[in-house]
């Protein structure tokens, strides 16, 4: 067999891995989700973990007390502000008794915004727990019926949290890769291998955590969402949420420096991934990379050409169906007409972040 002959067949089996999870997976959130509803109204604590949020939380608490929800407390962990956040939190607390601050002091609390999450998870009053960040903020005040609706007999709700719009490539890269990165946790947890939630929307009963559940990997910066849902979900006690009222909005990075730093950290937990989650969430970029390489190569070669542009035309094609789709749940509609070329720079950017990490390890919240 000649070389150029197993490129093409290696690429021909990388556009079917493509195919598979485009179809497999993603078309997943495109079927009917048949759950059950629960009619009483549970008692949620919404924990908040700020960190130098001053201005995001002027903005954004009040969307969490408006609540249009009858039994429920906000707790925000103030972790070592400096920028006079718990002058402000306490002056809200005066106003409302149903928000509650706990304050960490400089020196308390070593394990960044998961030891604040801790803090705030074991010092909640209700039975189930709702998480979110201090840069974002639910779109409707139905929000927490929603969590309502979805609990019943689940104990863990994945929720979606896209990024606001904003002009620029950047904002437009970081939307694409939110709204992809959402398919796939979203989809793998209908197909009862659940493996991530984001910490901007996530639900859990309180009785899932423990402070073993979380000390294992207290030590790694990022892991509240995905970690953490590892050890404590599985395919009988998860379901997403899907209704766009559910949604919570988050400020965007408008730097590539700060999107670099937060992409490095969101990265710094996936050796620690269990190996079927490894296998099936590094084949589609590996896939996707090895395909339009080889692709590349094979133009080159004339007797071959037009299969590759075939196989390319295929993909495309494909991609626009499969991203239209996904888009009416998941939005960003704007993004489809170029998402072969956001998703090809994407999967570019997370192996280069990823393989950063190989040379320094240090990666902090704030």
């Amino acid at each position: 067999m000649q070389s150029s002959e197993m490129l093409l067949y290696l690429s021909i089996a990388g556009l079917v891995v493509i195919l598979f999870y485009y179809f497999f997976f993603f078309l997943a959130l495109d079927q009917p989700k048949h759950t059950s509803r629960s009619l009483d109204q549970k008692s949620i604590s919404v924990v908040l973990c700020a960190r130098n949020e001053l201005q995001n939380l002027k903005q954004f608490l009040p969307k969490f007390l408006l609540q249009d929800h009858e039994n429920f407390e906000v707790i925000v962990v103030n972790d070592r502000s400096s920028d006079g956040t718990q002058a402000f939190l306490q002056e809200m607390s005066d106003k409302d008794e149903r928000l509650r601050v706990i304050q960490i002091v400089k020196g308390q609390n070593d394990h960044g915004k998961k030891g604040a999450l801790l803090v705030g998870l074991t010092s909640a009053e209700h039975e189930y727990i709702v998480v979110s960040d201090g840069d974002c903020y639910p779109v409707s005040d139905q929000w927490l019926k929603l969590y309502d609706e979805s609990f019943s007999e689940n104990k863990v709700v994945l929720g979606y949290g896209p990024y606001e719009k904003v002009n620029g490539f950047l904002n437009a890269l970081i939307r694409f890769d939110t709204m992809t990165i959402a398919a796939q946790y979203l989809s793998f947890a209908l197909k009862g291998v659940p493996y991530m939630g984001v910490g901007r929307n996530l639900g859990y009963k309180k009785d899932l955590i423990s402070e073993q559940s979380m000390g294992s990997h207290l030590h790694v910066k990022s892991g509240d969402d995905d970690l953490l849902i590892q050890e404590i979900s599985n395919h009988k006690n998860t379901v997403i949420c899907m209704d766009r009222r559910h949604w919570t909005l988050s400020v965007p990075k408008k730097t590539w420096k700060s999107y670099w730093k937060q992409k490095r950290r969101h990265l710094t937990t996936g050796r620690r991934y269990r190996s079927i989650h490894k296998l099936l969430l590094s084949a589609l970029p590996i896939s996707l990379v090895g395909f339009y390489f080889l692709c590349g190569i094979l133009l080159f070669k004339y007797e071959y050409r037009s299969t590759v542009i075939m196989m390319l035309s295929v993909k495309v094609i494909t991609q626009f169906i499969v991203y239209w789709k996904i888009s009416r749940y998941l939005g960003e509609k704007d993004l489809v007409l170029f998402s072969p070329i956001l998703e090809f720079i994407s999967v570019l950017y997370n192996a280069f972040a990823a393989s950063s990490l190989l040379l320094t390890k240090k990666v902090e919240w704030k």
